[in-house]
């Protein structure tokens, strides 16, 4: 896996100096230019170590072939995802391995959306990447500025959207790991603006991470511990591009990132009730939660393909109020078309502060269901399309969704079944009432 370079619809990813090297860096921006045509790019990084050497290498090609690239240092994803919109750019590359180990590294590119590339854009520049593809292009000299503050004006975008005022008089106290990563500068800036006393873990900036990146629940120890001795009211979780969120509650229990998206949206739904009944879309592998809150306000539930930009792309066509991912993004159209932390930690603060309720009393208003994770190496598509028969035959008299995968639908949760888009494995995700629901699903199968 170390000497493999991931390329995917959302981006291109590797081990710096063993998969991910100088030459096939500037070798994938040349494509990219000869692909998209930018004329002006905005730049951003996360926190890892190889930051510098990567923008160096994009900066130059940039500036070789006349792009102007307006360079935001370390930032978070959504916020360069937001500057290219609001600086009227043609693009935007953004240098992070998302929750990758520090040694890794990549490239996420965008339109002048703020979104991801069409999935049929990336294709094509990863086609031509594969080809041996090293384009020659016309040279006409660019140049470079520095912006420093891309994160202030994202953040001051999303304070015009909750109600500061209510969220200033509740007087929290949050905790906030910010994971070694990008949210840093961004996360005290909103903190100080929203009145919050705010207590900061893994805040310093070395290109190394202190937990593991992935925000998951079990490497959410010490984030729990400080919010029981401190009294935080919640305890917020990044990975190191600030897009996915998790959540602690106020006994320091992690709740799970699927409740990030749920709980936000729910909160929004009551809210904004000029909202309510609009379209949501989230993925196929989305908790069930998602379709009780949306089913709760009348909206019309909307599924996707796996990956981010499928359900941004659903969500522009239909012009949908809301939506996300179950790994802790939350997609919310008035800021933007991509996963966005700060969204949601605002969204959370604001839901605090209206309710007066504590976060453990909030997520035990939505239903809950468990969710099971598996998944089995195969060798050849057609061991893949065998196990997919075999979804198909055992629950036949069932709803079957073949959007990605088979996933299949029963009246108290669901099934899915599906090829990695990275690597050779099938994997099945089931979630029920119960653990044991689920895995007698997936049990099933294998």
């Amino acid at each position: 896996m170390q000497n493999t370079l991931k390329l995917g619809i959302s981006g291109i990813r590797g081990i710096w100096g063993k998969s991910l090297l100088p030459e096939n860096t500037e070798q994938i921006i040349k494509i990219f230019l000869d692909v998209v045509k930018p004329k002006k790019v905005i730049l951003g990084t996360d926190t890892r170590k190889s930051r510098n050497e990567i923008s160096e290498i994009v900066i130059r090609v940039l500036r070789e072939y006349g792009c102007t690239v307006i360079h935001c240092g370390i930032t978070a994803t959504p916020t360069l995802a937001f500057t290219v919109r609001t600086e009227s750019a043609d693009a935007g590359i953004m240098i992070t391995a998302s929750h990758n180990p520090a040694p890794w590294n990549g490239l996420k590119f965008f339109t002048p959306l703020g979104l991801f590339l069409d999935p049929s854009v990336m294709n094509q520049i990863i086609k031509q990447y594969e080809s041996g593809e090293n384009p020659l292009l016309d040279t006409t000299p660019g140049s470079v500025v520095k912006k420093d503050d891309a994160g202030k004006n994202h953040i001051d975008k999303i304070l015009k959207h909750v109600q500061v005022d209510v969220i200033k008089n509740a007087k929290l106290t949050t905790v906030i790991d910010m994971g070694n990563g990008a949210g840093i500068d961004a996360d005290a800036y909103m903190m100080a603006q929203l009145g919050i006393d705010a207590i900061y873990l893994h805040e310093k900036i070395e290109g190394e991470f202190e937990r593991n990146p992935e925000p998951l629940p079990e490497f959410l120890d010490v984030l729990g511990q400080k919010v029981r001795e401190t009294g935080a009211q919640v305890g917020f979780a990044q990975d190191p591009d600030a897009d996915r969120l998790a959540i602690v509650d106020e006994k320091g229990n992690p709740i799970g990132e699927e409740y990030t998206l749920v709980l936000a949206m729910r909160h929004y739904l009551q809210t904004r009730t000029e909202k309510q009944g609009g379209p949501v879309v989230a993925n196929l592998s989305t908790s069930k939660m998602f379709d009780d809150v949306a089913n709760e306000f009348g909206c019309k539930i909307m599924r996707t393909q796996i990956g981010e930009i499928h359900v941004a792309n659903a969500m522009v066509e239909n012009q949908a109020v809301f939506g996300g991912e179950g790994n802790g993004g939350i997609i919310w159209p008035e800021i933007g078309y991509v996963r966005d932390s700060y969204v949601g930690i605002a969204l959370i603060l604001e839901m605090l502060a209206v309710t007066g309720k504590t976060l453990s009393e909030l997520v035990a208003e939505i239903p809950k269901y468990e969710i099971v994770k598996d998944k089995i190496e195969v060798s050849s598509r057609q061991e893949v399309e065998m196990y997919l028969e075999k979804v198909k035959t055992i629950f036949s008299e069932f709803s079957i969704d073949e959007t990605d995968g088979i996933k299949v639908n029963f009246d108290n949760g669901w099934l899915h079944v599906r090829a990695s888009n990275t690597e050779p494995i099938v994997r099945f995700f089931a979630e029920a009432p119960t653990k044991e629901q689920a895995q007698d699903w997936i049990h099933k199968i294998l």
